[in-house]
């Protein structure tokens, strides 16, 4: 992330807590039916490992001598945004809470990063291009 190696560059502690990542560590991989909206028992799981994330995030910040903590997960809506702020809020300190959201509607570029996804993430490991692109989108 080059916000966190800016960050860290300018001699603010810095640190990305990746929920996908976690994810990875503690269950593996999961197949595009565990990211089916549809799939309430997977939405709960997902829901509770960003939780877990988010906790540990703020762990470091209090309690562990972190500046920013980057809260990376998909954090798209309202109302997970809402929850989020509320979250940080109820700790007994003062946090600055603040999104960075990033809109493309230019094709080309939203193609180039599927293929780029499919190609690098670890979720996709040792599937074929077609079927993970598929699955992903």
């Amino acid at each position: 992330h080059r916000l966190t190696n800016y960050l860290t560059w300018y001699g603010l502690r810095t640190r990305v807590f990746n929920v996908g990542a976690y994810r990875r560590k503690v269950g593996g991989n999961e197949d595009a039916e565990f990211f089916d909206s549809q799939n309430k028992q997977a939405a709960a799981t997902r829901e509770s490992l960003a939780w877990k994330v988010l906790n540990e995030l703020l762990v470091w910040l209090t309690d562990k001598g972190g500046d920013v903590g980057i809260f990376d997960a998909t954090n798209t809506t309202d109302e997970r945004r809402r929850k989020i702020l509320e979250h940080c809020k109820g700790q007994n300190v003062h946090l600055d809470t603040l999104f960075i959201e990033s809109i493309c509607d230019d094709q080309k570029v939203l193609d180039e990063n599927l293929k780029h996804k499919v190609s690098c993430s670890p979720d996709f490991h040792g599937v074929e291009a077609s079927k993970a692109e598929a699955e992903f989108r």
